[in-house]
């Protein structure tokens, strides 16, 4: 009877271990759960947030890996205002892609710049537009707005509709985050969403 007595006991003891595991685990899952539910419900402003830190970023392609010697804001300080012909570029931080250096004959990575004024950033972009080519020392380089991925995907629904209105001569441009305006015939229009062009342009 002490023996079988002492049975239960540890029997139950386990049972004890195994439901405060159980609970353990519960608790746990809850907590993740919580947490889901709180990165879930803030979601759309940390996007905000983050998509309003990219504001002032322009990227720079094709510049030859090494070119900046390790400097590159030293070196856009230099090379940005002789491009632009400004004197007022300031340029807070910048670097490389994080990705593997290429080899020799790949593309070389983007450069992403940060710069103190949002005027800046424009000045930048519209002397990228007027000039349409950008060379240095023989290598063929672009500047355009660093765009978050979400914002990209919607402006890459306007790529069919752009393409006509190239063919037809209309000038457009594009404004944060999607939304396309065009001038035609004395007239200012504008389109948020792709299918309006369209309808437009039939």
């Amino acid at each position: 009877i002490n023996k079988s007595m002492s049975d239960i006991n540890d029997k139950l003891d386990n049972a004890d271990t195994r439901l405060d595991e159980v609970e353990s685990r519960v608790v746990k899952l809850e907590d993740q759960e919580e947490q889901s539910g709180r990165v879930a419900e803030h979601g759309p402003v940390l996007r905000i947030l983050s998509n309003w830190s990219q504001r002032n970023n322009v990227c720079l392609m094709g510049l030859p890996e090494e070119t900046e010697k390790g400097r590159p804001v030293e070196f856009l300080q230099d090379f940005l205002p002789k491009y632009a012909r400004s004197t007022k570029l300031e340029t807070e931080r910048a670097h490389r892609l994080l990705a593997p250096c290429p080899e020799s004959n790949q593309r070389p990575r983007l450069i992403i710049m940060h710069l103190l004024k949002f005027q800046t950033r424009e000045l930048l972009l519209r002397k990228a537009r007027e000039k349409q080519t950008l060379n240095w020392e023989g290598n063929h380089l672009a500047l355009f707005q660093d765009l978050p991925k979400e914002v990209q995907l919607k402006r890459q629904t306007f790529l069919e509709g752009k393409k006509i209105l190239k063919e037809k001569g209309i000038k457009y441009n594009m404004t944060y985050p999607a939304a396309l305006h065009i001038q035609y015939e004395g007239t200012q229009e504008h389109f948020a969403i792709p299918e309006a062009l369209k309808d437009f342009i039939s």
